[in-house]
């Protein structure tokens, strides 16, 4: 069977933080970094989300804004 959302018991995160995060996604052309960190989750889990690899029952109701460069590292 499968398990989708918080139903899954590999689930790291809730279905309103994933609601949370696709509004920002498709509200911001903030990098995903930045939306990781207002959102209280990690760069794995937004990129998980826009990418529709995660939370895909979710994402799919949004329309997310293109990212031309999504980041920059910085050089130390």
């Amino acid at each position: 069977m499968n398990q989708r959302g918080e139903r899954n018991h590999n689930a790291r995160m809730g279905t309103n933080k994933a609601i949370h995060i696709c509004r920002l996604l498709a509200s911001s052309q903030d990098t995903y970094q930045a939306i990781a960190d207002r959102a209280g989750a990690t760069y794995s889990q937004v990129a998980g989300i826009a990418k529709r690899q995660t939370w895909l029952h979710i994402s799919e109701s949004y329309e997310f804004k293109t990212r031309a460069v999504q980041e920059r590292r910085m050089k130390c």
